[in-house]
């Protein structure tokens, strides 16, 4: 389960920063289209996965509950990262 939550952790920080005005807190630099679509196509098949691997870890209807769980602790910690 920890490994789904650090792959959901990365997916949106990843999303958060395909937005201009983080990208250009954290980096100081604008972003470019490319980046853009680059951050949000990759970011999609992490959190595929992290569930993914949360099911496989336990059984899906409480492996939903635990993913959808730890989705506002990512979103949190991403916050305080990207801010």
């Amino acid at each position: 389960m920890l490994l789904s939550f650090l792959l959901q952790q990365m997916a949106i920080v990843m999303l958060a920063l395909a937005m201009h005005k983080h990208f250009k807190t954290v980096f100081n630099v604008n972003i470019k289209p490319l980046q853009v679509k680059l951050l949000r196509v990759l970011a999609l098949p992490l959190l595929c996965l992290s569930y993914y691997l949360a099911i496989a870890g336990f059984a899906a209807p409480i492996a939903t509950v635990y993913w959808l769980g730890f989705l506002p602790l990512s979103i949190l910690f991403a916050a305080l990262f990207v801010n």
